[in-house]
């Protein structure tokens, strides 16, 4: 069934799952999309993903999935497409935090200070926020870039999966241990295999998503909107609007 966000934006303020994101996190290849598939099914978020504006932005252009910097010229266009998916996904994340909507922000993961600045403006504005980190081998990784039609040259992989590895320590002392699961997606799976892992990770996506809140700011300005009869935190608050900087990709 479709997630229709309209309807939960506009008739949700009474739900449990407000207030909730859950971060993705892993290298290039480390199969995060295959991953929160099977983690999120049939649950009530938000996917935030700035390579689906991307891919798509590419296809509307003409232009070339697979990346190489040995040709300036549509590198660079490369570029300026991926800065203006960068835009829309960050606009479209700001729309759904206004709503305090539960959502899944996919990343790398290679950059831990954009990563901490956006968990203390989740945090801050009142949402509980934990973190699935997608963990492959090096090996694998290069060989799923190759097989996919967005190709990343063979030394950013390698170099971004090296970053991302740093970070794992760093990201489990900023969510907690009970907020932050490490899935290892190294090895093709059978199908019994595969069924076995969304069972697993279906339960902790629940866990994530349907816990009671903790945040005693997101309860704060969920008592002050069902007092005041309104729906998003802009009417009640500036603290998005003064702060959105601290959200972007």
């Amino acid at each position: 069934m479709k997630f229709n966000e309209h309807y939960y934006f506009s008739e949700s303020i009474n739900d449990k799952n407000l207030f909730k994101v859950v971060f993705l996190a892993g290298g290039p290849g480390s199969g995060k999309s295959f991953i929160s598939d099977l983690a999120f099914k049939g649950e009530p978020v938000v996917f935030v993903n700035q390579d689906n504006f991307t891919e798509i932005m590419f296809k509307r252009d003409g232009i070339p999935l697979a990346f190489n910097s040995q040709d300036k010229e549509l590198s660079d266009k490369q570029q300026q497409t991926r800065n203006r998916a960068k835009e829309l996904t960050s606009q479209k994340l700001l729309s759904q935090v206004n709503g305090m909507l539960p959502m899944v922000v996919d990343g790398t993961g290679r950059h831990y200070p954009k990563i901490e600045k956006q968990y203390q403006a989740f945090t801050n504005l009142g949402y509980d926020a934990y973190m699935i980190f997608v963990n492959t081998t090096l090996d694998v990784a290069k060989e799923r870039n190759q097989q996919r039609e967005r190709k990343l040259e063979d030394e950013f992989v390698e170099e971004a999966w090296h970053d991302v590895q740093d970070n794992i320590g760093k990201f489990q002392n900023l969510f907690g241990n009970e907020n932050f699961i490490i899935v290892d997606n190294s090895k093709k799976l059978d199908k019994q295999e595969i069924k076995d892992l969304e069972l697993k990770l279906t339960r902790q996506a629940r866990k994530f998503i349907n816990e009671p809140l903790k945040n005693p700011t997101g309860k704060a300005v969920i008592r002050k909107l069902q007092d005041s009869g309104k729906k998003n935190v802009s009417d009640i608050s500036d603290t998005l609007s003064q702060n959105k900087e601290r959200f972007a990709l």
